[in-house]
């Protein structure tokens, strides 16, 4: 009778392949370096798209409040009501208009009060600045002398911890229909 060992050497049998355990962390490195990389792609496509979103709706939202703004300026016969952040316009017919910051803790509006009631013309505000010009461009703080005004805001959003900022720079409307003595 022959013995047989209690174990069996095994040799390189060419139809049973496999990966050694050092293939296998490679791979498995590799895979992972492969996955953070396509992850962290698809992060910053979906914040670039979130900011080009907020950029679009911010120079929207603004554009129409700066042109309400302008109509109201221009429609207006003089101004009973000038500070830093707000203003009251008297239009024709004796119809009063008062433009408003309120700032607030997730950013402040800019709004607007009317015979038609009150609404926000800005939203995400992070501050407005109203001047005030005479009929020769230098600044006033006189109702009577006020003809031009100027209107400065800065909108802000934050989305995934991003700030994306627009300006509103330099907006001069001139009260067409007020009178001035010079």
């Amino acid at each position: 009778m022959k013995a047989t060992p209690l174990h069996r050497e095994y040799a390189p049998n060419p139809s049973r392949r496999g990966f050694t355990l050092a293939e296998l962390i490679v791979g498995t490195a590799f895979a992972g370096m492969l996955t953070a990389a396509v992850i962290s792609a698809f992060i910053f496509v979906l914040r670039t798209s979130y900011g080009v979103g907020n950029y679009v709706e911010m120079n929207s939202q603004s554009r129409i409040a700066v042109e309400q703004f302008a109509r109201d300026v221009r429609m207006a016969r003089e101004v009973t009501s000038l500070a830093s952040t707000s203003m009251t316009l008297r239009l024709p017919e004796s119809v009063d208009i008062t433009y408003t910051y309120v700032s607030g803790q997730n950013g402040g509006e800019f709004r607007r009060t009317g015979p038609d009631g009150e609404r926000s013309v800005l939203s995400d505000v992070e501050s407005v600045e109203i001047r005030y010009f005479n009929l020769h461009g230098d600044e006033t703080e006189s109702l009577t002398d006020a003809k031009i005004i100027q209107l400065d805001a800065e909108m802000v959003r934050r989305v995934l911890q991003l700030e994306h900022t627009n300006h509103l720079i330099s907006a001069r409307f001139t009260l067409r229909n007020k009178d001035v003595s010079n």
